[in-house]
């Protein structure tokens, strides 16, 4: 069952049919697939999960890099 998004219009996007791996907090791998309809993802979750949460904000450039990685250098803050 696909969730509509409430930040990205969905319907006819370039993005429709792709899914994306995410590893999950405990290190499980579930799949997020883009339909014209919204998201759908691989866990048992029945509604919204957080894993569709996370493709929508790397969709939009939001929080890319998880808390234990580094950013490039131009993207740090305080960076010359």
């Amino acid at each position: 069952m696909a969730h509509p998004s409430d930040v990205i219009n969905t319907r006819q996007h370039p993005f429709v049919g792709v899914t994306w791996p995410v590893t999950g907090s405990r290190g499980n791998d579930y799949y997020v697939r883009m339909y014209d309809s919204g998201f759908d993802c691989s866990c048992i979750a029945f509604r919204k999960c957080k894993h569709i949460r996370s493709v929508e904000d790397r969709i939009l450039g939001k929080n890319i890099f998880k808390k234990s990685e580094k950013k490039p250098l131009h993207l740090r803050e305080n960076s010359v």
